[in-house]
């Protein structure tokens, strides 16, 4: 989820994050694993229409010092969705 954040560069003006569908299973007293759909809401550089860029991700947590941290993350572009530069 921090990966598809962090390499995300808003456009002038700024743009929405919305999480949605989040699914958080517990692997151990100590290990969890969340699933969610980030959804970037951007008005469209060329033709201020607006865009919606939805990424699957999921995330590794452990809690450590007893504060969960996320040890890992991926983003997958949603089915049928193209590649944005």
């Amino acid at each position: 989820m921090l990966a598809a954040i962090g390499s995300w560069r808003p456009p002038p003006g700024g743009g929405d994050i919305h999480f949605a569908d989040v699914h958080v299973a517990m692997e151990s007293a100590s290990a969890a694993r969340a699933y969610v759909t980030v959804e970037l809401t951007i008005p469209d550089r060329e033709t201020g229409q607006t865009t919606i860029d939805a990424r699957d991700a999921s995330a590794s947590l452990a809690k450590r010092d007893g504060e969960w941290v996320i040890t890992s993350a991926e983003a997958k572009e949603m089915p049928g969705q193209t590649a944005r530069p």
